[in-house]
């Protein structure tokens, strides 16, 4: 074995895996939802964020129809992480009363998926809240 395998993460999802998520996760949805109307997308800093955009661009290409997306920064709702000043959340629209999908890549404990949940009730009172 030589040194460049040493330092090699493990590939958890190729990328045919990956887009293939993607579809699947858009398809979920869309039908959940009835469609897309009133639905917008929130990644979770940092990779949630891409997530969503690659979300959001399926979600387009099916329905036609661009969805609203965002940057949601949960640093500040967390009850186990330092305080940072710096908000660096981008949510260019009204969460009042859309179907908020909140995207992150790793759904685990439920502490970042509560603290998304208030960040985004802090912005306004959505219909619903989804995790994807």
């Amino acid at each position: 074995m030589d040194g460049s395998q040493l330092n090699q993460k493990a590939v958890i999802m190729d990328e045919n895996s990956m887009t293939r998520a993607i579809a699947r996760i858009s398809y979920e949805i869309l039908e959940r939802n009835k469609g897309a109307e009133k639905v917008c997308l929130v990644g979770v800093l940092s990779r949630g964020v891409h997530l969503a955009q690659r979300i959001a661009a399926k979600l387009e290409e099916l329905e036609g129809a661009a969805v609203e997306t965002g940057i949601l920064d949960i640093t500040a709702y967390r009850d186990d992480e330092k305080y940072s000043d710096k908000d660096r959340t981008d949510i260019p629209f009204d969460v009042k009363d859309k179907r908020v999908i909140i995207v992150d890549d790793v759904i685990f404990t439920g502490r970042s998926a509560r603290a998304a949940m208030d960040a985004v009730t802090k912005r306004g009172r959505p219909r619903s809240i989804q995790l994807a």
